[in-house]
């Protein structure tokens, strides 16, 4: 069997020296060429002057990649929790009132998704709201129908200041052909 023709003596090097070039191990340098496309068996395998320069720009990217990564605080770099999502949305909402991991609890105990609970707070809900919130929900209220003007009064006037019961305001919107 025929072996491919190798580039000529002047223009290869090793796998292996390449990666003492570059302050890799052979690991590192195995995994460098699988995401580059260029065969890698083993350590002493030849590749091109151009593969060699591909690796050497990728090594570069790679290692500036990094470089800006560490640059960030690694509290910036880890992924919000639901939890924080809730407590930063309703610090938000409500700068400066305490107990906002409390109201993000509730809201959160209510399953509602974080962008959910800031359309329901936009609508005029308080945070200590959640469990109503959960309950028109249920009655399939939206939002927007607590805007809903019926006989002189809005939705979000009937149930936070005369406590009508949220299955009275879908009943009422249903009535009035606001809710299906």
């Amino acid at each position: 069997m025929q072996q491919p023709p190798t580039p000529a003596q002047g223009n290869t090097i090793t796998l292996q020296e390449l990666a003492e070039e570059l302050g890799r191990d052979w690991r590192a340098m195995r995994e460098l060429c699988r995401a580059q496309q260029v065969f890698a068996r083993t350590p002493d395998t030849v590749v091109s002057a151009s593969n060699a320069d591909r690796l050497r720009e990728a090594h570069r990217d790679k290692e500036r990649r990094n470089a800006q990564l560490r640059s960030i605080p690694s509290d910036a770099r880890r992924p919000k929790s639901k939890a924080d999502a809730y407590a930063e949305a309703a610090y938000r909402q409500w700068p400066g009132e305490l107990g906002v991991d409390v109201i993000a609890r509730q809201w959160a105990e209510q399953m509602f998704e974080v962008a959910e609970a800031v359309v329901w707070w936009r609508a005029g809900m308080r945070g200590q709201d959640a469990a109503l919130a959960g309950l028109l929900r249920e009655f399939g209220v939206q939002p927007h129908h607590l805007a809903v003007v019926v006989r002189g009064d809005t939705m979000l006037f009937r149930l936070i200041d005369q406590g009508m019961a949220p299955e009275m305001i879908a009943r009422l919107l249903r009535q009035e052909g606001h809710l299906v």
